[in-house]
Formats: structure tokens, sequence, C-alpha cells
């Protein structure tokens, strides 16, 4: 669900920015509109103040639809922080596991049958971490010394 969240905020931030760009076009022109686009975070503080200025309105859709985003914004940023340590959290095998040798062997044939990618997706579900620049061979030794320990 975050993951949701997270593209909608993109789009929406996305959304923003375009309309600015727009309103930019619209007040002062082309270079105005350029500059807005290649300078988001600062050109849309500018334009915020600036349609301020012209409405004499404070609250108006644009700033409340940029309050919104803004604090969407922050959520999402929570959420990159904290989110993840909570749900991805990677669960170590405590060391007294005993894995038979029989079962390494089999082990071994499964993984061998494997494309490289997902013997990489099979180890990191064990919280095993391996590198995909290894050889699948390599990658296949290593899981099996670090289950074997």
């Amino acid at each position: 669900m975050p993951f949701l969240i997270m593209i909608l905020l993109d789009i929406a931030g996305l959304g923003l920015h375009l309309y600015t760009v727009y309103y930019a076009y619209e007040a002062s022109g082309g270079i105005a509109a350029f500059i807005t686009f290649f300078v988001p975070i600062i050109s849309q503080i500018y334009w915020l103040y600036e349609h301020y200025e012209v409405t004499g309105i404070l609250l108006n859709d644009f700033t409340i639809v940029s309050l919104v985003v803004l604090n969407l914004f922050i959520f999402r940023v929570l959420i990159d922080i904290f989110g993840g340590k909570i749900s991805d959290q990677e669960i170590e095998a405590p060391a007294s596991i005993f894995i038979s040798e029989s079962d390494l062997i089999r082990m071994k044939s499964d993984l061998i049958r494997m494309k490289k990618k997902e013997i990489q997706e099979w180890a990191s579900e064990r919280g095993i971490k391996i590198s995909l620049r290894l050889k699948k061979d390599q990658m296949i030794s290593s899981i099996l010394s670090k289950l074997s320990d």
C-alpha cells in the first residue's frame, strides 16, 4: 500500500509542478516557464508568493493544493525513513540451526536449476546477501557455505 501512495504522490507533485509551469507561462511568458520548469522548489515558493500578491488571498486553491502536496511529501519521506525499517527488517537465522548434508545437497540441486536472479531472490528471502556480480556457481557456493557455517 505505501508504494501506491508514493506513486500517487509523485503524480500529484508532477501535476502541481506542471500547473506551476503553466501559471508561470501565463503570468510572465516563456522564459519564466522555462526557469520554473528547471528550478521547481524555489520557483514554487516564488509563484505562491506572486499568486498571493496578485490575488491578495493567502489561502487560495493554488496555495491549498501546494500545502497538501507538501504535507504528502513529508509523509512520503517519513514512510521512506521509517516504513522500510518496520516491514523490511532482515531476520537473522540463529547460529544454532543445523542443516544436514542431505539438505545441503538437495538445496544445491534446486539452486543449480535456477537462474541467477532467482538464486539472488531465494537467498534474499532467507536473509542471505549475495552479489549478482558473482557467477552462478560462485553464488551457489557462497550460499551453501553460509548455510553450513
